[in-house]
């Protein structure tokens, strides 16, 4: 199972209308740069890429994941379940920095079949008598 950056980011910034401002400024900061790392490696190698995640990548990594332990938040708050859902997932984030071939977001397959899920619906009775006979007649 892969849980990409981008769903991480969403759960914070939902989080942040409401609780501790510092959280969000780490978390956009921290994807900010992961993200930013990424754009400057899209023309490395598999390998290379693979080599400068741990270089750089993983620091920064590491570093999040510390002060999301670090924070005495309360859990039942907005901004303690973002840091409990990153910190049950973190080894499935990590999992970015073992491989050069992943990519840190999954908008690209979200795009992919966002027009079979938005289609399914209105292609659920296209093939029927009775919609069939509900279409106006021109």
């Amino acid at each position: 199972m892969s849980i990409p950056l981008n769903k991480l980011g969403k759960v914070f910034i939902v989080c942040g209308k409401t609780d501790m401002r510092q959280g969000i400024d780490s978390l956009a900061f921290w994807i900010k740069e992961h993200f930013q790392l990424e754009q400057e490696w899209e023309s490395l190698s598999a390998e290379e890429r693979h080599q400068k995640r741990q270089e750089e990548m993983k620091p920064i990594m590491d570093e999040f994941f510390d002060w999301c332990r670090e924070n005495n938040v309360l859990t039942a708050s907005k901004l303690g379940k973002a840091i409990e859902y990153s910190l049950k997932y973190e080894t499935t984030f990590r999992i970015i920095l073992e491989d050069g071939n992943l990519v840190l977001s999954n908008n690209l397959s979200e795009r992919a079949i966002k027009s079979l899920v938005m289609g399914r619906k209105n292609w659920l009775f296209s093939q029927s008598f009775k919609e069939h006979n509900l279409e106006p007649s021109l």
